[in-house]
């Protein structure tokens, strides 16, 4: 129910010195480390982000056997809906040259009747 809050870790020992520091669980972080205080019972704490290096951060969860599914160069990378659209368009626009779909699938119509005559051969 308390969010976790970062702070630098030379503010630790004053945060901590609050009449509601009981309240917040607090953290500071490294670029290796993530020490969280106030919660002596925490069992685990899971990181989700984008990393520079993905396989990197997979490679370090496999080898501190936290994850049974070390094979991460095959697996699904999770994407919604909307941003596989944009991924589909950006592969089709540069690798294939092929030009924009129109979002609008309505097609306008003249009331000219002279645009509506078939034009001869």
């Amino acid at each position: 129910m308390n969010p976790f809050q970062e702070t630098p870790s030379g503010f630790m020992t004053y945060m901590q010195e609050g009449k509601y520091s009981k309240k917040v669980i607090r953290y500071t972080w490294d670029s290796i480390n993530v020490r969280v205080y106030g919660n002596q019972h925490l069992p685990m704490l899971r990181v989700e982000g984008i990393f520079d290096n993905p396989e990197e951060a997979a490679k370090l969860n496999c080898d501190l056997g936290n994850s049974t599914d070390c094979d991460f160069y095959n697996k699904e990378y999770p994407v919604t809906g909307d941003i596989m659209q944009l991924i589909i368009q950006s592969i089709l626009q540069i690798d294939y040259n092929r030009g924009i779909v129109p979002a609008s699938t309505e097609v306008p119509v003249s009331e000219d009747p002279e645009t509506l005559k078939p034009k001869p051969f």
